[in-house]
């Protein structure tokens, strides 16, 4: 992963500005975002041109490919491991429901 997108993206997971929401990357209003949304709102940032990513970001549960690119992920959706399960991040974010401060450690220590 593309270092300065990963330090903008734990950042941004930690700083407490963005609320966690599970399922989709945001919810309708964009006031809440999964882990992945969150990525996609920083790519938003940088390309506010984009409008097909901008509308996956608003319909969809895993990155766009530009997004992907943008930040050196292979996968729209990477598997991590956390306390000896292996999973797509999405599922700590959703099914576990980690704390965003909890998933930045992780995509931190292994992405």
């Amino acid at each position: 992963m593309n270092h300065r997108i990963k330090k903008l993206w734990t950042d941004a997971l930690e700083s407490g500005q963005y609320k966690q929401c599970t399922v989709r990357l945001c919810n309708d209003t964009r006031d809440r975002h999964c882990c992945l949304g969150v990525l996609s709102e920083l790519y938003q940032a940088e390309h506010p041109e984009d409008a097909v990513a901008e509308h996956h970001l608003q319909t969809a549960g895993v990155l766009h490919r530009n997004v992907m690119d943008w930040a050196g992920l292979l996968v729209p959706n990477p598997v991590v491991t956390y306390d000896e399960r292996s999973q797509e991040l999405s599922y700590f974010n959703d099914d576990l429901e980690l704390e965003f401060d909890e998933i930045a450690a992780i995509i931190r220590e292994q992405l």
